[in-house]
């Protein structure tokens, strides 16, 4: 989604109440819509705000471009966004499911659910939500993930595939996540991520190989040798600058 495609969440901020003209309300949403698509710090958004006064755009009143008011526009905007995806998903004719498990700086464990769907006769993955997990056993992550279901009433019958990182957790046969899910769809497909057996096999691949174990080890020996020490990484880069000429 583009910058533009925050005219939605302006829109739901004006019906809130809050006075503004639509150019002004447009500009510090777009401030707030880029720190988080850049992954930038929301406390950058005043120093932002400041910056886009400084370059001639009109801009609000100082009660309007604090952080604590950033921090209220970015949840109406997701809000706003959610309803979007969901109403797209719900739609849609058939589903796909990806599962992942997460844990933040502060330690608490999360659950990331990316739902596949179909729009206008093109299959989309949405980002559709982080539920917060107490438990990762095979009975809270199923109950989690169907209680999510069943409140963006997004229809498990319609749900064929399901992929995940092939934990047992998830891909066990009898009691894994995706064995429970069928107990609700007999046609739904577990697949273990092929980025993940990917990961898993190239970190593999060298206790039986003695060439790639021996290559690897070469490689590593090398970036540390110039790594360790400024003159030699000096002395480095002026081979690449001949090199370059």
């Amino acid at each position: 989604m583009s910058i533009s495609g925050t005219t939605l969440g302006s829109s739901c901020i004006l019906k809130q109440g809050v006075d503004l003209s639509i150019t002004n309300a447009m500009i510090i949403i777009n401030n707030v819509y880029y720190l988080c698509k850049e992954n930038v710090a929301i406390d950058k958004y005043e120093s932002l705000n400041e910056l886009t006064e400084i370059n001639g755009s009109p801009m609000t009143t100082k009660l309007y471009r604090s952080s604590h008011t950033a921090s209220e526009f970015i949840s109406i905007i997701s809000s706003d966004i959610e309803e979007n995806i969901l109403a797209d998903i719900q739609q849609s004719p058939a589903l796909g499911i990806m599962l992942d498990e997460s844990t933040d700086l502060s330690s608490e464990k999360h659950l990331i659910v990316y739902i596949n769907y179909i729009k206008d006769g093109m299959c989309k993955t949405a980002f559709t939500k982080l539920i917060e997990v107490h438990c990762a056993t095979t009975d809270s992550l199923t109950k989690n993930i169907l209680a999510f279901l069943n409140v963006n009433k997004i229809d498990i019958n319609k749900m064929f595939g399901m992929g995940s990182d092939g934990a047992a957790v998830m891909m066990g046969k009898r009691a894994g996540v995706a064995a429970l899910m069928k107990k609700h769809n007999q046609y739904l497909i577990e697949m273990h991520c092929v980025a993940h057996r990917l990961a898993l096999a190239i970190v593999d691949v060298p206790k039986h190989s003695h060439n790639i174990n021996f290559y690897q080890s070469t490689v590593n020996s090398i970036a540390t040798y110039f790594r360790r020490s400024p003159q030699n990484l000096s002395q480095l880069r002026i081979w690449q600058e001949m090199n370059r000429k």
